[in-house]
């Protein structure tokens, strides 16, 4: 895990996921997923927080130094109010 600037803890990031196909003529294509901000869009706190209450059990596979680092992040995490 990197350094991350406590400031950064809840700014969200986005991702989208892409595959490049290889012809054998040489041509390519590239094929994107979906993305919408919604979807595609979520802080370091976030993610932290989500480990921990979600998936437990990944959550209590990573060493406690790690965990120590992902309890920092997820204190971070404040849940949108619908």
């Amino acid at each position: 895990m990197g350094v991350i600037d406590i400031a950064d803890y809840t700014k969200a990031f986005s991702a989208r996921g892409y595959l490049v196909i290889y012809y054998a003529d040489g041509l390519t294509n590239t094929v994107y997923t979906d993305y919408n901000e919604t979807d595609n869009s979520r802080s370091i706190a976030e993610v932290a927080y989500r480990l921990k209450t979600m998936n437990p059990d990944s959550y209590n596979a990573i060493s406690d130094a790690k965990k120590a680092i992902m309890d920092a992040y997820a204190t971070a995490y404040v849940a949108p109010q619908d």
